[in-house]
């Protein structure tokens, strides 16, 4: 600001040129030099603005400190290794890959896709934000949009990634793996492979086998008798497909059992007893089977009549003599009953 405030005061001590509002004329007519002071006052009007100005951009140019150093970014982390072992193995309509973790890594991509889509065109993408989980299922859930269906080979690559300022985000290693699976298609196998029961008089109590004869798969009612004493029973059903779900129960209130485990103790009541044994195929598909266990009445405790024996003595007894009459029961009874006893005599009277 001082040397362009020195380069106007030279501006107003300059004289002014021949001609400049009369000054070469002026001062030759004997006229006092006018050009030279009005020069000269509009120089000194203008230094206080000029002055302000100056100064006004002296602060714009002058920033602080802190504002003139560069933003410092964190230190450059190496990308990760690149993840190894992927395999991935097949569901229903699904599969599930894995790998081994990566050191230091914070993020799994998991590219998939038809096994015929180059690894540079793959559309489906899924990522797991964490290096410590080593798997992900795919599934129609989770697919992108990409139809996965069982019968269809699809290949699956993998990559390792940072979290970096430097990557736009991520910071990721090379993709490796490269691995093809084929999901299967759903079973329609709702079939048992085997079916037991056991019975027992109390439904924590022992239970013991109970045959229902033999079982084949496409036989689904089987029959069974019991004592009465028996109150429970427990089914065993085993399905032929892995995939296959199983529900043990009396009427509408069946409860899932898993295959070749013993289902909780039903109770039975007198009479006729319908216990169902539903199986539910991966596709949907169910199938009933049915074991009917009949369970008797109590058996009544007949009850006899008893007898009674009458003696009298003396007999025969003399007009005018007592008598004594002994009445004899067969069997005791837990009352007392009245037995009407009839005394002749050889004339017409009786007692």
């Amino acid at each position: 600001m001082d040397l362009a405030l020195a380069r106007i005061v030279n501006c107003e001590e300059r004289a002014a040129p021949p001609g400049y509002f009369g000054v070469g004329r002026g001062a030759q007519a004997g006229f006092p030099d006018l050009g030279r002071r009005t020069g000269r006052a509009r120089f000194s009007l203008l230094l206080p603005v000029l002055a302000l100005v100056l100064s006004a951009l002296g602060l714009f140019a002058a920033k602080p400190a802190a504002a003139q150093e560069p933003h410092k970014l964190p230190p450059r982390k190496p990308l990760p290794s690149v993840p190894t072992n992927l395999s991935a193995q097949a569901g229903v309509n699904s599969f599930t890959a894995s790998w081994t973790a990566s050191p230091g890594a914070d993020r799994y991509e998991l590219r998939f896709d038809v096994a015929t889509r180059s690894v540079s065109d793959m559309r489906g993408m899924r990522a797991v934000n964490s290096g410590s989980i080593t798997s992900l299922t795919i599934n129609n859930r989770n697919s992108d949009g990409l139809n996965i269906q069982g019968g269809t080979q699809y290949r699956v690559v993998v990559r390792a990634c940072i979290s970096s300022p430097y990557h736009g985000g991520w910071g990721c290693s090379d993709i490796t793996g490269d691995v093809t699976v084929t999901p299967r298609s759903p079973s329609p196998d709702a079939t048992l492979s085997g079916l037991t029961v056991k019975k027992s008089t109390s439904s924590t109590g022992t239970f013991t086998a109970l045959s229902i004869g033999t079982f084949a798969a496409s036989t689904t009612s089987y029959t069974a008798s019991v004592a009465n004493s028996v109150s429970h029973v427990k089914l065993t059903p085993t399905a032929n497909d892995s995939g296959a779900t199983v529900k043990v129960g009396k009427g509408s209130s069946l409860t899932a059992v898993s295959s070749g485990s013993a289902s909780g103790a039903i109770e039975l009541g007198v009479g006729s007893n319908a216990i169902t044994v539903e199986v539910t195929a991966e596709d949907g598909t169910t199938k009933a089977y049915t074991v009917t266990v009949t369970r008797p009445q109590p058996q009544q405790t007949q009850q006899t009549t008893p007898t009674v024996s009458l003696a009298a003595a003396p007999n025969p007894v003399k007009e005018g003599f007592s008598v004594t009459v002994t009445a004899t029961l067969s069997s005791a009874l837990s009352s007392a009953v009245t037995i009407p006893v009839t005394v002749s005599t050889s004339g017409s009277n009786t007692a």
